[in-house]
């Protein structure tokens, strides 16, 4: 054994790897807190470790015997005890990195182990193992070859055809290189991307990816570090959880796009993402649990919503419901705290058991509580009104709400009117007191800010290219 991930819900009980002595790869979970007893002792193969950031203690021999050659070892910050026995018979060759000042520090200088202060992992040199452990180069497919530049971290994947779906990232040929790789460039000519290809390739923050790539496996960006990337127009598919805890922050999605289920799940640092006219149904538990992302541009295509598609997507606060909509799934904006109010259009047809305005639910009791304050606005006789009325919530039909939008009274709607919304919004927030007029609160919710103000943007643009509608349609 070579290579090890270890799930946040794996067992941790006392020496747990104990003499795997050709192990020389492992990822720790992000949320580990101890190392146990003889975690890693005998396991004489290790050149460099990376403890996670969350570990706070280091048990008893937990590197009993890391230390035949020169080792690297990188202790954070959180770290505040480490058993004296952790580094039983092991001084020789150690060098501790961790922050200047830290608790690492301290127990180095008490144990005569070398120590070397360093901003972040990202600082401490890596060891080379066995060359024959090591390729730079290979093939990832039959008609696909991968080369890595380790002067500058760039991996290139170049060929024709589909890359190899890896059964598990240990399967990755770079696996052992992982730590070395920067970038990735997909050249045109290959069409699929593995899967498990980039998993846990932490410090990859850039990729390149050419038009003519048609699909993605499962799990291919799983926890690393890029912020955003520009996918080609070619692309067809996204597998499964294919996002998943990576560090993406914006992107775009070709409307040419299937997507599958958990794509983004627990993607921490996306705040945004457009979905490109043409794509049908967002699947089920797409964007679960993506605490920063705070608005959504969902195309008109779009059909159906799938169940808990948005759950637990905390900061969401303005998403706009296509006007061709008909299905919403149960839980599809579960536990969306920032969520104050949403507009349903006519089209909906059924809406699924919470699927909105609720901050937890029992479904064996087939009740829960809803947040303070929700408002559906939607048309009288709709799915809108029916799932409002069936779990007391505020419902304000949109042919009720008074949209005139004139702020200025000059008998137009336009951008000067938005102007004077923003700046009424303005000092509301200074003044406490101020005037405000309520002909700018388009959308009913009893406030002037700048929701209202987009509003009539939106019905301004509209109205120069001919439509001749109520603003009350852009609510």
């Amino acid at each position: 054994m070579k290579s090890v991930v270890m799930n946040s819900d794996a067992d941790c009980g006392y020496s747990v790897f104990y003499s795997c002595d050709s192990l020389i790869d492992f990822v720790f979970p992000k949320d580990m807190q101890k190392l146990t007893l003889g975690f890693l002792a005998d396991c004489y193969a290790f050149k460099n470790i990376v403890l996670p950031d969350s570990l706070t203690y280091i048990d008893s021999q937990a590197f009993r015997s890391y230390h035949s050659l020169t080792r690297n070892l990188y202790i954070p910050p959180s770290v505040t005890g480490i058993h004296e026995d952790a580094f039983y018979e092991t001084t020789s060759g150690l060098t501790i990195y961790g922050k200047a000042g830290s608790y690492a520090e301290t127990f180095a200088s008490e144990k005569n182990i070398s120590f070397k202060a360093v901003s972040d992992a990202s600082e401490m040199p890596l060891i080379p193992t066995d060359e024959e452990d090591m390729p730079t180069s290979g093939s990832c497919g039959d008609e696909v070859n991968w080369y890595l530049d380790t002067n500058t971290g760039v991996l290139t994947i170049s060929g024709s055809g589909k890359m190899t779906d890896f059964e598990d990232c240990s399967d990755q040929p770079w696996v052992n290189r992982r730590s070395q790789i920067k970038k990735a460039v997909i050249e045109s000519g290959v069409t699929h991307l593995g899967s498990y290809s980039f998993m846990y390739c932490s410090k990859m923050t850039e990729i390149e990816l050419s038009e003519g790539l048609i699909s993605m496996g499962r799990d291919v960006f799983w926890d690393n570090s890029i912020p955003e990337m520009k996918l080609p127009n070619s692309l067809e598919y996204i597998g499964f959880d294919t996002y998943g805890c990576a560090s993406i922050k914006h992107l775009e999605i070709p409307g040419t796009t299937k997507l599958y289920g958990y794509t983004f799940m627990s993607c921490d640092n996306m705040f945004h993402v457009t979905l490109g006219n043409g794509i049908e149904y967002i699947p089920y538990c797409m964007f679960i649990d993506c605490p920063n992302l705070s608005w959504m541009e969902i195309p008109d295509s779009v059909e159906s919503i799938s169940y808990s598609a948005f759950s637990e997507c905390k900061s969401l606060s303005n998403v706009h419901l296509p006007k061709n909509l008909k299905n919403i799934g149960r839980t599809a904006f579960f536990k969306c705290e920032n969520l104050k109010y949403v507009i349903i259009p006519r089209s909906v047809e059924e809406i699924g058991t919470a699927a909105f305005g609720y901050k937890d639910y029992d479904f064996d009791k087939d009740t829960g509580t809803l947040y303070d304050d929700f408002i559906i606005y939607g048309y009288k006789g709709t799915e809108a009104e029916s799932y409002a009325k069936k779990n007391n919530i505020t419902f304000i039909d949109l042919n009720t709400v008074d949209s005139n939008g004139d702020i200025n009274h000059d008998g137009a709607i336009d951008s000067k009117d938005a102007i004077l919304v923003l700046k009424s919004y303005a000092e509301s927030l200074v003044n406490s007191n101020a005037t405000v007029d309520l002909a700018g609160d388009v959308n009913g919710d009893k406030k002037v800010d700048a929701k209202d103000a987009i509003i009539i943007l939106k019905y301004y643009a509209a109205t120069l290219t001919g439509f001749t509608g109520n603003i009350s349609e852009f609510i």
